[in-house]
């Protein structure tokens, strides 16, 4: 076999042969964001009958880049695996949370993604549509100092727990603006810390971002991690336009942010659209693209839209 699954085959023979009698490897393919089917190998045990995920799309690359070879990558995936002894142990804990109704209930939460490059992935979610964009129901599993875990609500899932989508969906972006709070930032302020981290502690040069004046949000949750939905939250729009007192442009730069940009006459829509369209591509890495649309928050009507090729409105809340 050649290409990405025949590399997954060979790895996981290896991995038996490696591991021997008592583990079981399994070669899973999984639908990820904006990629579209990957494989990944899961590793049991007579006591652990749960595994994480041990994605192959970075060994791969590793293997037509520089030779690394199947027995290489087992190798490797043992030892993260030996690694996280106590996390796989957690995992068994959350085999059976995700088993009763109301500890999944007080943890659904929404992530805003493209629809239109994930159209097998969002097969069997559940997930809300607006013009390119999907609000895709997950559950919190895990919240720390490494980052959220987080795992897709399914149809099947939700039939099981006699869940109306609709309805579960419209509860679920209630909940997600309780469990993850908007979070606002000047676009300045966010780059200067971040560039101040890095440099230990230096002010850039000229202190500000050409063409910004200090207008330009960063609108994510408190976190940032999955924080674009947040555009989404009851209200929220409406409240910072009549703070600012005008329409809104929203710039979809990543699944985690939006920014946000006042309609004060100074920008073009065009040109917006251009410089979303050309981060997208140099900046953003796939899995964490959302959409070279761009979107307008209406201060009169009320209304969120996508701008067009021709700069037209069309409605979608």
């Amino acid at each position: 076999m050649q290409g990405t699954e025949g590399f997954a085959e060979e790895t996981a023979s290896v991995l038996r042969k490696k591991l021997g009698n008592g583990y079981k490897v399994r070669k899973l393919t999984v639908e990820k964001i904006n990629k579209g089917k990957v494989y990944a190998l899961l590793i049991t045990d007579g006591e652990n009958m749960v595994s994480p995920a041990f994605y192959l799309e970075s060994f791969y690359s590793r293997h037509i880049s520089y030779g690394y070879t199947a027995a290489e990558t087992a190798e490797s995936i043992i030892k993260e695996y030996n690694s996280i002894e106590g996390l796989i142990k957690e995992d068994r804990n959350l085999a059976l949370n995700l088993s009763r109704k109301e500890w999944v209930k007080e943890r659904l939460f929404l992530v805003l993604i493209n629809k239109d490059k994930n159209k097998d992935f969002l097969s069997d979610a559940v997930y809300s549509e607006y013009a390119g964009l999907a609000l895709v129901l997950y559950v919190l599993a895990g919240d720390g100092m490494d980052g959220m875990a987080k795992i897709k609500v399914t149809k099947s899932m939700c039939r099981g727990f006699g869940w109306d989508e609709k309805d579960t969906a419209g509860y679920a972006l209630e909940n997600t603006a309780r469990l993850l709070p908007v979070g606002l930032c000047p676009l300045e302020k966010l780059i200067n810390r971040l560039l101040n981290s890095e440099d230990g502690g230096v002010q850039p040069a000229g202190g500000s971002i050409p063409g910004c004046k200090g207008e330009w949000l960063v609108m994510s949750n408190q976190k940032g991690i999955y924080g674009a939905a947040a555009i989404f939250y009851p209200g929220i729009l409406k409240r910072l336009a009549e703070r600012k007192g005008t329409s809104l442009f929203l710039i979809p730069s990543s699944i985690h942010e939006f920014i946000i940009i006042p309609d004060n006459g100074l920008y073009n829509p065009r040109d917006l659209k251009d410089m979303l369209r050309e981060v997208n591509r140099t900046e953003v890495s796939l899995d964490e693209t959302l959409s070279d649309n761009l979107y307008y928050y209406s201060y009169e009507k009320g209304e969120l839209s996508v701008l067009n090729a021709g700069n037209t409105e069309t409605v979608i809340l």
